[in-house]
């Protein structure tokens, strides 16, 4: 783990997309079991148009060095709803994970402990958090505009 340093949350600009899709398609490549199914000729295109269409349409949030803004050490894409926020993918560099960056992201998006997250990535990672947090996976958030009431006030935790 490297030395602690402040961490500030910021919009993502366009600077910050080639360092999204690179980390995001690699990192859910290698921590989703659904995805390291796949061969990479079929995952790496399609998945390619599934993140540019989330960049495009969703919220981004940086997570960054105070000092130096292109210090970038992590991200959060989505959005939020009333009754939940959704999460599409977090990522967090390895050397500053357990600093607490994905909860300050989750944060920039509204999240308290009383509110649920909903994601429609689920990786190694999130079986850890949903017993901790009321995560709750929804693929289906990629193909269709849902209401999460229902299963956000319905989710409990382990």
């Amino acid at each position: 783990m490297s030395e602690r340093f402040p961490i500030r949350i910021r919009e993502a600009t366009d600077a910050d997309v080639g360092f999204v899709m690179k980390s995001w398609l690699e990192t859910y490549r290698r921590e989703s079991s659904w995805a390291r199914r796949m061969q990479a000729n079929v995952y790496y295109p399609n998945h390619r148009l599934v993140v540019t269409h989330l960049l495009e349409s969703e919220r981004t949030m940086m997570a960054c060095s105070d000092e130096d803004p292109s210090h970038v050490v992590g991200f959060g894409c989505g959005h939020t709803l009333p009754e939940a926020i959704v999460m599409h993918f977090v990522y967090v560099s390895y050397t500053v994970r357990g600093w607490g960056i994905s909860k300050l992201l989750a944060q920039a998006f509204g999240w308290d402990p009383s509110r649920a997250v909903v994601t429609s990535h689920w990786t190694r990672h999130c079986d850890g958090l949903s017993t901790k947090t009321r995560l709750l996976y929804n693929p289906y958030l990629l193909f269709e505009d849902h209401s999460l009431k229902e299963i956000a006030g319905n989710a409990t935790h382990g």
